[in-house]
């Protein structure tokens, strides 16, 4: 386990739920290498900011990356200590949120674009203790979230494969982050970002490598044992 400025997140998740028809231009249009970096350099200004993928050119990184800023809203659901989670109510507000989003069938030639908007989050290991009844009580007090997830409305992603890079913006997406895109886009030497964001404290261990060795055994041990 690591500490740092910001807690690495269990898993994350992205459920795409606008594609109820294929989407194309003006929904999804190329974007040049430039044009990618310029959106991705102010969108990870923003104080809400997800990246999927990984930005490292060796190893096994997989065939998309791409990313996303400013949530048309959020579900935080946090750590109480003994307190559940029904899972069903937590799912019904999700669709209940998406539920405005949803696209009509658009018969036009299936969009290119890796990744489209949706929900992008991250589920806290510790989400087990809440969803399990029988688990409640173990469950501890905590600082951050056990589910965190964000509707995202638009998307910027590269095909890693290809090279190509695209944005998909969804046809609700409100004006205000509308013309913020647009500005972005025109801000070709990155002259107007605003803030900045890194890693400023050093990631210490907060347990030592036998005591890691010993509770994966622990959690390997509970699971043969069903």
């Amino acid at each position: 386990s690591l500490s740092g400025q910001r807690r690495l997140c269990a898993a994350c998740i992205i459920l795409p739920i606008f594609n109820g028809g294929n989407l194309a231009l003006p929904l999804c249009q190329p974007l040049s290498r430039k044009q990618y970096e310029i959106l991705c350099s102010h969108a990870s200004c923003q104080d809400d900011f997800v990246f999927l993928g990984s930005p490292a050119n060796a190893g096994e990184r997989g065939s998309v990356q791409g990313f996303s800023s400013n949530a048309a809203d959020q579900v935080v659901l946090n750590a109480t200590n003994g307190a559940g989670i029904d899972t069903g109510v937590v799912a019904d507000r999700m669709g209940a949120i998406q539920g405005p989003y949803a696209t009509i069938h658009l018969e036009e030639p299936e969009h290119t674009s890796p990744f489209t908007g949706g929900w992008v989050g991250h589920i806290a290991y510790e989400f087990g203790y809440a969803r399990e009844p029988r688990l409640n009580q173990l469950q501890p007090e905590g600082q951050f979230p056990l589910l965190f997830a964000g509707l995202y409305l638009w998307f910027a992603s590269e095909d890693l494969e290809s090279g190509n890079c695209y944005l998909w913006v969804h046809p609700k997406l409100c004006d205000t982050e509308q013309e913020r895109l647009a500005n972005w886009l025109k801000d070709e030497d990155g002259s107007n970002r605003r803030g900045s964001w890194d890693i400023r404290r050093t990631f210490k261990a907060t347990q030592s490598a036998s005591s890691f060795r010993n509770k994966v055994q622990q959690v390997r041990d509970y699971i043969e044992a069903g």
